[in-house]
C-alpha cells in the first residue's frame, strides 16, 4: 500500500495489504477503504474482502465474497456498497452484490440486464450509475441506474439510459455536481 502526501509531494510506504491482487477496486464509506476479491498471481478469482484504515495504518479481513470475484465495478451506497458483474475465473457475471458494514454480511441484490467486467459505477445523489464493460466478446456501450430504494422496495432497480457515445471497457467514471464523467 503506498499513499500520496499531497503537502510533501511524495510516496509513501504504509501497511501492506494481506492478500495481494489484481483487477480490483475500492470503495471508500465512512473513512474506510474496503477492497474485495481481486485476482492472484495463481490466475484465481479471490474472494478476499479487506478494509484498509488510513488513520491507523492497518488491515483487516472482512466476511468474504460470496465467490471469487475480480474486474468488477463498485460504489458506495448508504450504509456500505453495491459490487456489479465481474469475472469469477471462468465467466462474466451478471451479479449484483451488497455488502452491508454493520452486519459484516454480503445480500444478493436484482442482477444486471446483461454479464459484463470491466464496466465502472459511481453514486450521484443515491443512485448508482454503471457504464461499459466487455462481455467477454465486445466492449459494450450500454449505460444503465439502479436504484437502491427501488430494490429495498421490491421494485425494478434498473433503468436503461442512452449508451454511451463510444463502447468502453476498463473505464473510469466520476460525479461532480450533478454530472457524470467517463
Amino acid at each position: 500500500t503506498e499513499m500520496f502526501n499531497v503537502s510533501s509531494n511524495r510516496w509513501e510506504r504504509r501497511a501492506a495489504k494481506p492478500t495481494a491482487a489484481a483487477n480490483i477496486s475500492a470503495a471508500v464509506v465512512g473513512g474506510l477503504i474496503y477492497i474485495p476479491g481481486g485476482y492472484d498471481a495463481a490466475n484465481r478469482a479471490l474472494s478476499a474482502h479487506e478494509v484498509y484504515d488510513p488513520a491507523a495504518d492497518t488491515w483487516r479481513a472482512l466476511a468474504p465474497l460470496p465467490r471469487g470475484l475480480c474486474a468488477y465495478a463498485i460504489a458506495p451506497a448508504e450504509g456500505g456498497y453495491y459490487v456489479f458483474g465481474g469475472w469469477d475465473g471462468a465467466a462474466y457475471l451478471d451479479t449484483v452484490y451488497r455488502y452491508d458494514i454493520a452486519s459484516d454480511a454480503w445480500y444478493n441484490e436484482p442482477p444486471l440486464s446483461r454479464a459484463r467486467a470491466f464496466a465502472a459505477a459511481v453514486n450521484e445523489s443515491g443512485v448508482i450509475y454503471l457504464a461499459g464493460g466487455y462481455d467477454g466478446r465486445r466492449v459494450l456501450d450500454v449505460f444503465e441506474s439502479y436504484d437502491p430504494l427501488l430494490a429495498d422496495a421490491r421494485l425494478n432497480p434498473w433503468r436503461e439510459l442512452h449508451p454511451l457515445n463510444v463502447p468502453r471497457a476498463g473505464l473510469g467514471m466520476a460525479a461532480l455536481n450533478g454530472s457524470l464523467y467517463v
